[in-house]
């Protein structure tokens, strides 16, 4: 299901913002979802680069269960008939046995 939203997802009518670094490097953001940017020296690097962030970025909301700002006028076909997001998946840590020692510090406490 995932996948399906996804899919309509990346076939909305995105905002893409061009912009030239001060390195002279070629930058597209979608203004719509921040962590999704792209450059490179040519126009096709960029946007190649541009649309796997954005498809990464799509994937990691839905897996997640997070909200996706979306563009005025694109409304995904689960959303209009008012179903809700996939679930949040939980993130579980494992840590090896005796991976841990009486010197180590734990990053993440449940």
């Amino acid at each position: 299901m995932q996948d399906q939203q996804l899919q309509q997802l990346l076939r909305l009518p995105w905002t893409v913002v061009r912009e030239i670094t001060p390195e002279g490097e070629l930058l597209l953001r979608i203004a719509e979802i921040p962590a999704a940017m792209g450059s490179g020296a040519t126009p096709g690097e960029a946007e190649a680069d541009l649309w796997a962030s954005l498809e990464a970025a799509l994937r990691a909301y839905l897996h997640f269960g997070d909200p996706v700002a979306v563009p005025a006028g694109g409304v995904p076909a689960w959303l209009q008939a008012g179903a809700n997001p996939p679930a949040a998946t939980p993130l579980i840590y494992q840590v090896p046995e005796g991976a841990l020692t009486a010197s180590s510090t734990p990053v993440f406490e449940a």
